[in-house]
């Protein structure tokens, strides 16, 4: 997985992807990606998609299994900047170097080759993904982009809330309903005047029973005394 590939170094061809079209001779699956942002496609010549092209034209005409792709920028990632190899799930080459003339041979690069299966593999899953354009970790891993996936996770969506609508009817839901006031009228019992109406005033506003002559307390009196100081309406 390399940011730049330069075939031809001036009048002799590229000894790392010559290695490369080697390895496939012996019967290994050479995978290269580029990148494939705007900065390494928009020139006329010269750029990854030339080269992409020259290899993959190569390799079919060579009967070879090697395969060049760009990565298209997505989500997060805007640019691929790795500069590596990985060998067989067992070894990776970690490096600093474009395969490209001027850094093999002018500046000064830096590269680490670990022979660890382990991290060999996390290299290769995360190239795998790359290669697939698959997203590995964020909000892009979630993200689907089969029209077949979508189509069918609408219509899961779909089916779900046609069947919640359908179960919602009205019941008990747990709130407690308002106590039932009890007046005569449920009972159709005449009120004052005929009126069919009974007016609940706040406690404040309610006076005390008056005390009646000899002790006790005289129910009829004390609503009298409250009509009368009252200021609602007569009767109320």
């Amino acid at each position: 997985e390399t940011f730049y590939i330069e075939d031809r170094w001036r009048n002799t061809t590229n000894p790392f992807l010559e290695g490369a079209f080697d390895a496939a001779r012996r019967g290994v699956t050479v995978r290269i990606l580029l990148d494939g942002s705007w900065s390494s496609v928009e020139a006329d010549t010269g750029t990854n998609d030339d080269v992409v092209a020259r290899i993959n034209r190569r390799a079919k005409e060579e009967h070879l299994p090697v395969e060049a792709r760009l990565l298209e920028p997505r989500g997060s990632i805007q640019r691929l900047h790795n500069k590596g190899v990985v060998v067989d799930g067992r070894a990776v080459l970690v490096s600093s170097m474009n395969w490209a003339l001027g850094s093999a041979t002018e500046n000064r690069e830096i590269g680490v080759l670990l022979e660890d299966r382990g991290i060999a593999q996390r290299f290769e899953a995360a190239f795998d993904a790359d290669w697939e354009g698959r997203a590995t970790s964020g909000t892009d891993a979630w993200r689907l982009e089969d029209p077949l996936a979508l189509l069918g996770l609408y219509a899961l969506v779909a089916v779900a809330s046609a069947v919640s609508l359908r179960k919602l009817r009205p019941g008990d839901k747990g709130i407690k309903p308002r106590p039932r006031v009890r007046t005569r009228a449920l009972f159709r019992a005449p009120l004052r005047r005929r009126r069919g109406e009974v007016r609940l005033l706040p406690p404040e506003l309610v006076a005390e029973p008056r005390a009646r002559d000899g002790g006790g307390t005289g129910a009829r009196g004390g609503r009298e005394e409250t009509r009368g100081r009252g200021g609602g309406p007569e009767g109320d």
